[in-house]
């Protein structure tokens, strides 16, 4: 996968949906804090495609698009460049890849695509469904459960502000009511040295976490046992846990007391990549929970990363009286949602010496 948090995609259920006017709000809105670039993207084996759009294949720049065409309406919103890239589904990677080499790193990107998903981690993922229909395209309903948002369309406008969408860092973000908190603060026995540190891409892990949260928390926090450890991160918060050798148990109830937030995500520091669609998936359930857990198709729970609401906090602080250290124990007897993971959503993990080997080696192999 390709991990692009400078790009903003856009994919349809149906077609009439407002795709393009929604990729045009955004470029409007946001075209005097960046060059935007607006790519569209036409899958010529697609369905409902005509046969006439296998002409001309690949990509090729726009100087000059007609008016009345989608490309001529994303140059009007204010697009500094426009694309357009005609492939079969099978092209699309390396046909894709062939045009960021052109485009060069880090330029704001508002592109049009469904089948793209596959291959691209965006920044933000918006999908257009129309309101009060089951229409769903094939190469939609492949992707829909990537979609940060699924936004509505009701025939004349979308449920959806564009203002709330921020180009920040040289990232797409939208942020949310909640905070996060990366724990920071366990032994590290099997890795052997603190896995917060173990360097990845030429950076700190931890600092690597914090730069995939940035923007789209209202504050981020370190849960930790050394409230020094971390000055290197800019405009975090350390917390320290009151009672020491309790485990994410203590750490996750000295965050939660010291968060400004109800709604809380709690990430293991060990784990290197935030699929935020899913995060944001599970923020959206956690009203009427006390927190959300995913739980993979096997029954594994993971609650070192998780929704956690301030209503844990009396629980936590009960756990840890009666010398209990699982957090798996005490979501298992709150208000939990167990939030089912899709088959091909897996959350990686850095506990030993073999995991961080290979996880790097696959970091060669393919950035993200």
């Amino acid at each position: 996968m390709i991990n692009l948090p400078n790009m903003l995609m856009i994919g349809a259920a149906a077609r009439n949906v407002g795709k393009t006017e929604l990729a045009c709000a955004v470029i409007a809105r946001h075209h005097s804090a960046a060059d935007i670039v607006a790519i569209k993207i036409a899958i010529a084996d697609d369905e409902g495609e005509s046969t006439s759009s296998a002409t001309g294949r690949g990509w090729r720049r726009e100087t000059a698009p007609p008016p009345g065409k989608d490309t001529g309406r994303l140059h009007r919103a204010g697009a500094a460049q426009v694309y357009r890239l005609v492939t079969g589904r099978g092209r699309l990677e390396g046909e894709f890849r062939d045009l960021l080499d052109h485009l060069g790193d880090g330029k704001a990107i508002v592109c049009e695509s469904n089948s793209l998903r596959r291959h691209v981690v965006p920044g933000l993922f918006l999908l257009v469904r129309r309101e009060n229909s089951d229409l769903c395209k094939p190469s939609a309903a492949e992707v829909m459960k990537f979609a940060d948002r699924v936004v509505l369309f009701d025939g004349q406008s979308q449920d959806i502000d564009t203002s709330e969408i921020r180009w920040a860092d040289s990232k797409w973000v939208w942020p949310m009511d909640a905070n996060a908190v990366i724990l920071a603060g366990g032994q590290s026995t099997r890795m052997g040295r603190d896995k917060s540190l173990l360097e990845v891409a030429g950076e700190p892990l931890i600092k690597r976490l914090f730069g995939q949260l940035l923007g789209t928390f209202q504050q981020i926090l370190i849960s930790t046992g050394d409230g020094h450890r971390y000055g290197f991160l800019d405009n975090c918060r350390s917390v320290v846990d009151e009672v020491r050798g309790c485990g994410p148990v203590a750490g996750i109830l000295a965050a939660l007391e010291n968060s400004d937030r109800d709604v809380n995500f709690i990430v293991a520091c060990d784990i290197p990549e935030i699929p935020l669609y899913l995060v944001r998936q599970m923020i959206a359930a956690a009203p009427g929970w006390d927190c959300v857990v995913p739980v993979s198709p096997s029954g594994r729970i993971e609650p070192l990363f998780g929704v956690y609401r301030k209503n844990m906090i009396p629980p936590l602080r009960a756990a840890l009286a009666s010398g209990q250290r699982r957090v798996r124990d005490v979501v298992s007897r709150t208000r939990t949602h167990f939030f089912k993971l899709d088959p091909a959503t897996v959350l990686k993990n850095i506990n030993t010496p073999d995991e961080y080997q290979r996880y790097i080696r696959e970091q060669r192999h393919d950035p993200i």
